[in-house]
């Protein structure tokens, strides 16, 4: 029940920093990564302000998973 209730109180959308944090890499690694077209989906909330999905972010994440039983990895 805990869970849910942690999951329900998250945010819909990150910003960059919060972001990074989540995903344990750093801000200009996110950055990086969106300059090179690489890395998690994000929104433009503004001119200069960038978000993040927490959804998009966790299936970003799980689109990542490897699987060590497959020998192609």
């Amino acid at each position: 029940m805990a869970r849910k209730t942690a999951l329900a109180d998250r945010p819909a959308v990150l910003n960059a920093r919060d972001a990074a944090s989540y995903l344990g890499v750093s801000i200009s690694t996110l950055k990086a990564w969106r300059r090179a077209r690489m890395g998690p989906p994000h929104t433009m909330l503004g001119a200069r302000m960038v978000g993040y999905r927490t959804a998009l972010l966790d299936a970003w994440l799980a689109s990542r998973t490897i699987d060590p039983d497959r020998a192609d990895h």
